[in-house]
């Protein structure tokens, strides 16, 4: 009987381990794969761009060429591996240093591409002024670039009052939206209550079964 239990509470022990792992923040606040692309509200473009401007979920990235699923795979690496998104671009650390808030409530709530199709000159323009909308704009700290392996912080992001975001660029690539997750009303990252229900109801069941298969055999003796 001892044994049984020792077996059942070291099953309940790997349970709470992974439900913790759910628990923990890292770079992301969630999968970028549940979130569907922003939506492109204006583009500004030079006078004579003819390009057309497709923003692409990371969810969606098998529809992009080769190149660029290269790219944003890469960049969900980068932003995975990483400890301390502030290590990334020291712009970004300077800017949350100045508004007070710190590094280790950053997250990434979307990672996505921008990218132009159609125009033959578009190495002669040299700025984009784009202004998109998306849920994961809550509590919005920064937008960053990655360009060249690198990420770059777009210091002319803002927020405007519709709850839009507008920025200038000068490349296309993937583009992360940083938010703060120690504001009042931002996710806690907390698991939700529904799986610690589960984990004691299988808790329980398990238990239920190892008492009745003892209370069975000591009949049985």
């Amino acid at each position: 009987m001892k044994k049984a239990i020792t077996i059942v509470m070291s099953i309940i022990f790997v349970l709470s381990l992974g439900v913790y792992a759910i628990a923990a923040p890292g770079a992301f606040l969630e999968s970028p794969s549940r979130n569907p692309a922003p939506t492109l509200i204006d583009a500004i473009l030079p006078e004579d761009c003819t390009a057309e401007i497709i923003i692409t979920s990371y969810a969606d990235r098998d529809s992009m060429s080769d190149d660029k699923i290269s790219a944003i795979e890469g960049a969900y690496k980068v932003l995975k591996e990483s400890d301390d998104i502030t290590a990334l671009n020291q712009q970004l650390k300077d800017y949350i240093k100045d508004k007070g808030i710190e590094s280790k409530n950053l997250a990434v709530s979307d990672l996505f591409d921008i990218s132009y199709y159609g125009c033959n000159v578009h190495d002669y323009h040299k700025q984009f002024t784009f202004t998109i909308k998306a849920d994961t704009l809550k509590n919005f700290v920064g937008l960053l670039h990655f360009h060249n392996g690198e990420w770059d912080f777009i210091e002319n992001a803002k927020l405007n009052d519709d709850g839009s975001l507008t920025f200038t660029v000068e490349d296309f690539s993937p583009f992360a939206i940083i938010v703060d997750t120690g504001a009042a009303d931002a996710p806690t990252g907390d698991v939700t209550p529904w799986i610690f229900i589960a984990l004691i109801v299988a808790s329980a069941a398990a238990l239920t079964v190892v008492a009745y298969n003892y209370k069975k055999e000591k009949a049985k003796a």
